[in-house]
C-alpha cells in the first residue's frame, strides 16, 4: 500500500478532524513537536480546532507523534509513512514508545508557557483563599476582590501571570453558628430533655442580636414551659397516687422504659423523692427514679434465673448423661440448656458479684454444656462404633481410630469431664506408642516398625517440656540409624551411617572401614547402638590394631617404620620423624612391643626422652648468663623431677643458676666447661642449693665483723674474695650493720637471698 507524503497526511488529519472522521471514541492525542493536542477537544471546540490546525501547519517540521489510545506512548508519523502493509492502529501497537510533553489546555497560544495545575483550593476567610498547586510544596494565599458567600463560590484569580477559575466552598461562621443553634433547638423540641435544652440555650445565647435569635429564644422558652408542665404533672400525679395519670406521663416522651407492672413502685419512689427539695425538679431526675426501680426489679429476676441455671449446671456436671426420671424424661443436658438460654447475654455486675460468677456467665456455662454433651455421648456409647463417633467430637484431641478397642477398655464410665476422658485417651496413646517403640527396637529391625511407632509417637500430647515424646522419637532415630548401618551397600555409605550423631559412636576410624564392612556383612549382631560399638567398631579397631602393631615389628626400613608408627589405629602421640633412626634402633634392639601402649612407651617415649634430655643438656652447656642457665635448669628440673629447684622462688633459682654456671665453667673436662651427663647437672643443682643455703645461714649467724668476713669469703661470693683485706672489713661491716637492722625488726628478719647480701656489701 502506497503511503501519502507528510504534507498530504497533515492535510488529511486536519480535514478528518473538521469533518468528524476521527471518532471521539478514538480519544487520540497528537504531539506536534513537544506540544500535545487533545483530539476529542478539536472535535467539540472549534477555536481549539483552528488553533491546532494552524500550529500543526506551522510546526510540522518538528515532527508529528500520534497516541491513539492516550496511554502515554505514541508513534512517529515519519516512521509510519516509511512502513508498508499496516494501518496506523496496527503500526502503533507494534512500534509505540513513551512520549511526554504538555497537552495544550486551550488558553493563550499553543506552545506558550502554561499555568500550574491546581491541586486544591480552600477558604481561609471570606476574602482569602489557600491554593495548592501540583509540584509546589507550600500553598499560596490569594486575596480576593469579591468576598465569598456561604456555600460554593466560583472564583477568578491570577497567579504568576496566569488566570485561574476554581470553585471553593466557604463556610460563613455566622451562618454555621445560626444553623447549629437552629438544629439544637429542633433537637430540644423533639426530645424535651433538659440536656438538649441547655445545649441549645448556649448556642442561641452566643448568636448576635437579631430577629432570628429572638425567634429561637422564644422556641426554647416554649420547650422549657413544656418540660416544666411535664415535671409538675408527674409530681402532682405521684402526690395524689394517681397511677393512671402518672403512667400516661411516664410512658410518653421524654420518658423511656416505663413498665406498667412497676407503676406502684414509680408512684411510691417519686412521691418519696418529693419530700427532698429539688429531688424531682427535672426530667432527668424523674427518669433516674424510673431506671432505679427497673434495675431493682430486673436484678431480682436475673438473680432468680442465675440461681436456677447454677442448680441445673451442678446437676449436669455430676451426671452428664442423666435425666429427671419423669415421663417423658428431661435430660439434665436439656434442663441446663433451657436454664442457661434464659439468662441475659451479660449479667448485671451486682448479680454476678452476688452469685460469685463473671458477667459472662452465660457464655461460660454454654461452654460447659457443650463439653457435657460430648462426655454424655461417650458415657452412653454401647459399642465401639458409637464410642468412636463420640470421641471424634472436637472436644477431644489425638483420637486414633486404630486404638478404639483400647479406648473402649480404658473408659469405665467414671469419666464425667472432658479432661478425664482426655486423660484416658492420652494414657492409651502413650502406652501404645511405648509398645511400638519397644517393638521397633527389637530385632529384626525394620523400617515398617519404625514408621508404625513414629505415627503413634507423633499422636502423643505435645507438652511444654515434652521429654517423653521427644525421648521416644530419639530412640526411633537410633533404630533408623542402625538400620542404615545394616543396609549400607558401600564402604562410603557405611562410614556415613557409622558417623551418625544419633548413634554417638566413639573411635570410628575411617581407615578401618573395610574391616567394619566385613563385620557388618558377616552378620555381626547390631540391634542396639552398643552392639554397633562393640561388634563393629571395637571389633574392627581390634583387628586393625593387631595388624598395625605387627606392621611396626615387621618394618625393615626406617621409612616403613615411620609409616607404620603413623598408622591411625595405633593412635600414637609425639611421633617425631627426625628421630626415626632412634625408633628403629629400639625396635630392632628388642624393645617389648606387644601392643600400641608398648610402642608408645618403649619406643616413642623412650627415644623422645633421650633426645629431649640431650637437648636440655645442650641448653645447660650453652648458657652464658645466669638468666639463660635458670631457663635451662628449670627444663631439666621439670623433666627429672628435681622438686628442690622447682620450689625455689624466681630470685633463688637465678642465684642457684649463677652458682651452677660458675661450677660448669670450672670443669676441667674433657670436655672442658661442660656437663657430660644430665645426672651431672642434677647433682650440681643439689650441690649449689645446699651451698647457697649454708652461705645464707653462716651470714645470718655472724656475730661480729670477723665472723662475717669468714662467712662472706667463700666461693659463692667471688666478688668479696676479690677485695683487699681493708675493703673486706668495710664490706663485712656494712653487711653486719644491715643484718642487725633486719634482726631488730618486728618480727625479726634476716638475709634470704645472696642478692640482698651483695647489695648490703655494696658489691
Amino acid at each position: 500500500m502506497k503511503r501519502p507524503n507528510k504534507k498530504a497526511l497533515v492535510v488529511g488529519l486536519t480535514s478528518a478532524l473538521v469533518l468528524g472522521m476521527c471518532s471521539s471514541a478514538l480519544a487520540a492525542t497528537v504531539h506536534v513537536g513537544d506540544v500535545g493536542f487533545n483530539l476529542d477537544r478539536t472535535y467539540s471546540d472549534e477555536n481549539y480546532n483552528q488553533s491546532f490546525r494552524t500550529y500543526l501547519l506551522q510546526n510540522v517540521a518538528n515532527g508529528i507523534f500520534i497516541d491513539l489510545n492516550d496511554d502515554g506512548s505514541s508513534v512517529n508519523v515519519d516512521d509510519y509513512l516509511a512502513s508498508e502493509g499496516q494501518t496506523l492502529v496496527q503500526f502503533e501497537t507494534a512500534n509505540q514508545a513513551p512520549k511526554t510533553g504538555p497537552i495544550w489546555d486551550g488558553t493563550g497560544e499553543p506552545g506558550d508557557a502554561q499555568g500550574l495545575v491546581v491541586a486544591s483550593v480552600s477558604a481561609i476567610n471570606s476574602t482569602t483563599i489557600s491554593v495548592t498547586f501540583e509540584g509546589v510544596a507550600a500553598p499560596v494565599e490569594i486575596t480576593l476582590e469579591t468576598a465569598l458567600v456561604h456555600g460554593d463560590n466560583v472564583v477568578l484569580f491570577v497567579y504568576d501571570g496566569v488566570t485561574y477559575t476554581e470553585t471553593v466552598n466557604y463556610q460563613d461562621p455566622a451562618v454555621v453558628a445560626l444553623q447549629a443553634a437552629t438544629d439544637a433547638v429542633v433537637l430540644a423540641e423533639g426530645s424535651l430533655l433538659e440536656a438538649d435544652l441547655a445545649a441549645s440555650q448556649v448556642l442561641v445565647t452566643a448568636l448576635p442580636a437579631s430577629d432570628t435569635r429572638t425567634l429561637l429564644q422564644a422556641r426554647i422558652n416554649s420547650v422549657q414551659l413544656s418540660v416544666n408542665n411535664i415535671v409538675a404533672g408527674v409530681n402532682t400525679a405521684a402526690d395524689a397516687v394517681n397511677q393512671v395519670a402518672l403512667y400516661q406521663l411516664l410512658s410518653a416522651k421524654p420518658f423511656v422504659n416505663a413498665n406498667v407492672d412497676l407503676i406502684g413502685a414509680y408512684t411510691t419512689d417519686i412521691d418519696a423523692a418529693n419530700a427532698v427539695p429539688t429531688a424531682t425538679d427535672t426530667i432527668a431526675e424523674i427518669q433516674a427514679i424510673v431506671n432505679a426501680a427497673n434495675t431493682t426489679v430486673s436484678n431480682a429476676d436475673v438473680n432468680t434465673l442465675v440461681v436456677a441455671a447454677q442448680g441445673a449446671m451442678t446437676t449436669l456436671t455430676t451426671t452428664p448423661n442423666g435425666d429427671n426420671g419423669a415421663t417423658p424424661a428431661v435430660t439434665f443436658i436439656a434442663a441446663a440448656q433451657a436454664a442457661v438460654t434464659a439468662l441475659p447475654e451479660a449479667l448485671p455486675q451486682a448479680v454476678a458479684t452476688a452469685r460469685g460468677v463473671d458477667v459472662d456467665y452465660k457464655a461460660d456455662a454454654q461452654l460447659v454444656i457443650n463439653d457435657m454433651i460430648a462426655v454424655a455421648a461417650v458415657m452412653d456409647a454401647t459399642n465401639q462404633v458409637q464410642l468412636l463417633a463420640a470421641l471424634q467430637n472436637s472436644a477431644f484431641a489425638r483420637v486414633n481410630t486404630n486404638l478404639i478397642a483400647t479406648y473402649d477398655a480404658a473408659l469405665n464410665g467414671t469419666e464425667i469431664t472432658v479432661a478425664a476422658v482426655q486423660v484416658d485417651i492420652n494414657t492409651v496413646n502413650n502406652a501404645q506408642a511405648l509398645t511400638a517403640v519397644v517393638a521397633a527396637e527389637t530385632g529384626p529391625l525394620t523400617t515398617a516398625k519404625v514408621t508404625t511407632a513414629t505415627a503413634l509417637v507423633n499422636g502423643m500430647e505435645d507438652l511444654a517440656v515434652n521429654t517423653l515424646k521427644e525421648g521416644y522419637l530419639d530412640r526411633l532415630d537410633v533404630v533408623t540409624a542402625i538400620i542404615a548401618v545394616d543396609n549400607a551397600t558401600t564402604e562410603a555409605g557405611l562410614l556415613t551411617a557409622l558417623q551418625s550423631d544419633d548413634l554417638a559412636l566413639t573411635l570410628v576410624n575411617p581407615d578401618l572401614i573395610a574391616a567394619y564392612k566385613t563385620l557388618v556383612d558377616g552378620g555381626a549382631v547390631i540391634v542396639t547402638a552398643a552392639d554397633v560399638q562393640n561388634n563393629v567398631i571395637n571389633a574392627g579397631n581390634g583387628s586393625g590394631l593387631t595388624s598395625a602393631v605387627a606392621a611396626v615389628v615387621a618394618a625393615t626400613t626406617e621409612q616403613e617404620l615411620l609409616v607404620a608408627l603413623q598408622a591411625t589405629p595405633l593412635a600414637l602421640t609425639n611421633v617425631r620423624p627426625e628421630l626415626i633412626t632412634e625408633y628403629k634402633a629400639l625396635v630392632d634392639g628388642g624393645a617389648t612391643i606387644a601392643n600400641a601402649g608398648d610402642i608408645q612407651t618403649n619406643v616413642i617415649t623412650a627415644a623422645n626422652s633421650v633426645a629431649d634430655a640431650a637437648i636440655r643438656l645442650v641448653a645447660v652447656n650453652d648458657a652464658t648468663t645466669a638468666t639463660e642457665m635458670r631457663t635451662a635448669l628449670t627444663a631439666v628440673a621439670v623433666a627429672q623431677g628435681t622438686t628442690a629447684y622447682i620450689n625455689l622462688n624466681s630470685t633463688a633459682k637465678l642465684e642457684v643458676a649463677e652458682l651452677v654456671l660458675a661450677a660448669r665453667d670450672a670443669i676441667a673436662g674433657p670436655p672442658a666447661d661442660e656437663f657430660a651427663l644430665t645426672t651431672d647437672v642434677t647433682t650440681e643443682i643439689a650441690t649449689q642449693i645446699a651451698a647457697r643455703t649454708t652461705f645464707l645461714g653462716n651470714v645470718n649467724l655472724a656475730a661480729n665483723i670477723t665472723d662475717m668476713i669468714t662467712a662472706l669469703d667463700v666461693t659463692e661470693f667471688p666478688e668479696f674474695a676479690a677485695l683487699t683485706e681493708s675493703q673486706q672489713i668495710d664490706a663485712a661491716d656494712l653487711v653486719l650493720t644491715k643484718l642487725v637492722e633486719l634482726q631488730a625488726q618486728t618480727p625479726a628478719a634476716e638475709f634470704t637471698t645472696i642478692t640482698a647480701i651483695k647489695n648490703a656489701a655494696g658489691l
